[in-house]
């Protein structure tokens, strides 16, 4: 079906995408080009620079508990 990859979403943790963000990065263009999504999860539980995140492309971001909680 190849409408399976429009509505694939894939989280990726703000800890692994900067492990090896060259790789992530293009792992990411390749599937995206086919239609896939991604999610950035855990974001601000680490202390990523958001200059290192703009380097990235994510359809969805998913903030921290620690953020939303009372």
């Amino acid at each position: 079906d190849p409408t399976v990859a429009e509505r694939l979403i894939l989280e990726i943790t703000e800890s692994s995408a900067m492990v090896v963000p060259e790789l992530v990065t293009g792992f990411m263009e390749k599937l995206q080009h086919k239609g896939v999504s991604f999610a950035l999860d855990d974001f601000g539980a680490g202390y990523t620079s958001f200059r290192y995140l703009k380097q990235f492309y994510f359809d969805i971001l998913k903030i921290d508990g620690q953020f939303i909680r009372g």
